[in-house]
């Protein structure tokens, strides 16, 4: 039903701003033609001209320059788009995370271990740095409030530290929120992949929020600028106790 909502929503904006329009015609000719041969008889020189008329169109359109525009929907994601974690970990190396807790990440430890530490890989977790009260006030502000953010932090402190146990897992925490969350999958791999899941304001539900998946061959340039965001972000961060 979802996409086709999407799909009448398109034809209506295609309508309203003159785009397609001829292949529409087209298109409703030949459905009006299906239903009249089933409710009664149309002249075979009618069909011939509704087909003659579609071939010109297609014809004529392959002359047109090449449609640039995008569908954000097909871009635009929120959380009831998100693949299974173990999908999108499928044949990392190394693993970024950032989030104000964490928490949801972190509930498939299991997964991390298994798709990453156990084939040699490595992980970085960023998370808020709970002693900063101001910075923390915006963000309980900022999030839903389903949840208790402080005990989420601590809850994932305390994962992390079982999790360095089996080395090659760092973290550090961050002290404010830049507005997004990132999971980054081999920043440095020709397969290298992304999701950026921004905060809006307030959202009354955490499946509100909107995200954006990258992969290093659909943009080089876009996913490199979010690895480097994260770089910084790493370097800002306060290591954890020894």
């Amino acid at each position: 039903m979802k996409t086709i909502g999407r799909s009448l929503r398109r034809i209506l904006d295609d309508l309203i701003n003159l785009r397609n329009v001829d292949a529409y015609i087209v298109a409703f000719i030949g459905i009006a033609l299906v239903f009249l041969s089933v409710v009664g008889t149309t002249s075979l020189t009618v069909y011939l001209t509704v087909i003659t008329s579609a071939l010109v169109v297609l014809l004529f359109r392959t002359t047109a320059p090449p449609n640039t525009e995008v569908d954000l929907d097909a871009v635009l994601h929120d959380r009831q788009s998100y693949s299974p974690l173990r999908e999108f970990l499928q044949g990392a190396r190394v693993v970024w995370v950032y989030g104000p807790s964490a928490v949801n990440v972190l509930r498939e430890t299991a997964t991390f271990k298994r798709e990453v530490i156990d084939r040699g890989g490595s992980i970085r977790v960023l998370l808020q740095d709970s002693e900063q009260e101001s910075a923390m006030a915006i963000l309980r502000q900022q999030l839903d409030t389903n949840n208790n953010l402080d005990h989420d932090i601590q809850g994932s402190l305390y994962t992390l530290e079982k999790m360095r146990e089996w080395g090659s897992v760092e973290y550090r925490l961050l002290p404010y929120s830049p507005g997004f969350s990132l999971l980054i999958v081999d920043p440095e791999g020709k397969d290298g992949r992304l999701t950026i899941e921004f905060f809006g304001y307030h959202n009354a539900l955490i499946d509100d929020r909107m995200h954006i998946v990258i992969e290093r061959r659909s943009s080089q340039y876009w996913f490199e600028h979010w690895t480097k965001q994260y770089e910084l972000m790493w370097k800002a961060g306060r290591p954890q106790a020894e």
